[in-house]
C-alpha cells in the first residue's frame, strides 16, 4: 500500500491540505479537477460516449456527465474498472504518469483477432474496421523483408518470403508463400506451398495444394492438387487432381483427375 504523508499550510485564512509524494506536491482541491479532465479525454481517446462509459459501469450517464463537468467524483471502489476500461493505471487517472519501461510495448485491447506473433495491418475510419475489398483496394501494406504470417485487410506486397499464411482482404504480391494464400483480390507469387484461393486471378510459378481462383489461374509450373476458376485455367505443368473452368482448361501437362470446362476448351497435351 502507497504510504503518503499530509501537510497543512495556511495562506491568509485558508488552509490548504496537501499530499506529499516523492517530493511532489498535490493539493486535494485539484484532484476532483484533474480526474475529471483525464475521464473526459480517456473517454473520447477510447471512442465511447458518455452513454457507453455509464453503461459499462451500469451507472446513468448523468453520473458520467458531473464527473466530467466537475460536479462529483466517482466513488473510490469504480476507480479500478475505470482504470481497466481505458487500459490505464489508477494513478494515470489522476495525473501521476509512471515512468515506463523503455521496452514495454504499447498494447491496444479488445481487437478482433489473437494477441499472437501474426503480423496484422488494419485501416479503421475513426474506430470503425474496414473490411470489404472496396474500402481498402487502394492501401497497400508493404514489407521490405520476410514475415511469418500475414494478415491484413488491404493488399500485401512481401519483397521476400512470407513462411507460414498470408491473408490479404485485396492483393497478395511476394517471392514465396511457405503456408496458404488467401486474398479478396489477385494472388501473384513464385510459390504457394499451400493452397491458394483468390476473389480474382491467381497467377504463380507453383501452387502445391489446391488453386481455387473466381476469375483466371495461370500457372508456369504444376498445381500440387485441384484446380478450379470461374474462367480460365492454364498450366504449363501437372495438375495433381480435378480441374474445372467456368470457360476453358488449358494444361501443358497431365490432369490426373477429372477435367469439366463450360467453354469450348478443354484440352491437356500430352
Amino acid at each position: 500500500m502507497r504510504k503518503f504523508d499530509f501537510l497543512h499550510r495556511k495562506d491568509g485564512n485558508k488552509e490548504t491540505k496537501q499530499i506529499i509524494k516523492k517530493g511532489t506536491v498535490v493539493t486535494m482541491k485539484n484532484y476532483t479537477e484533474i480526474l475529471s479532465r483525464n475521464i473526459l479525454a480517456l473517454r473520447r481517446e477510447s471512442g465511447l460516449t458518455q452513454e457507453g462509459l455509464a453503461s459499462k459501469l451500469g451507472l446513468s450517464f448523468q453520473a458520467v456527465s458531473k464527473w466530467e463537468n466537475g460536479g462529483s467524483s466517482p466513488d473510490i471502489a469504480l476507480l479500478p474498472e475505470i482504470a481497466d476500461i481505458f487500459g490505464v493505471s489508477i494513478d494515470r487517472l489522476f495525473g501521476r504518469c509512471e515512468e515506463k519501461n523503455p521496452a514495454e510495448k504499447a498494447v491496444t485491447k479488445n481487437l478482433p483477432w489473437e494477441d499472437d506473433d501474426t503480423l496484422v495491418a488494419a485501416v479503421f475510419r475513426g474506430h470503425t474496421l474496414l473490411e470489404s475489398y472496396d474500402d481498402v483496394s487502394d492501401f497497400t501494406f508493404t514489407l521490405s523483408g520476410d514475415a511469418l504470417n500475414v494478415n491484413t485487410h488491404c493488399n500485401i506486397i512481401c519483397q521476400g518470403d512470407i513462411g507460414e499464411c498470408a491473408n490479404a482482404g485485396g492483393d497478395i504480391t511476394c517471392d514465396e508463400v511457405k503456408g496458404c494464400a488467401n486474398a479478396g483480390g489477385n494472388i501473384k507469387c513464385d510459390e504457394v506451398n499451400g493452397s491458394a484461393y483468390a476473389g480474382g486471378n491467381i497467377t504463380c510459378d507453383e501452387v502445391k495444394g489446391n488453386a481455387n481462383a473466381d476469375g483466371d489461374i495461370k500457372c508456369d509450373g504444376d498445381i500440387g492438387r485441384n484446380a478450379s476458376a470461374g474462367s480460365n485455367i492454364e498450366c504449363t505443368g501437372d495438375i495433381g487432381g480435378n480441374a474445372k473452368a467456368g470457360d476453358s482448361i488449358n494444361c501443358g501437362g497431365d490432369i490426373c483427375g477429372s477435367a469439366e470446362a463450360g467453354g469450348d476448351n478443354a484440352a491437356a497435351d500430352d
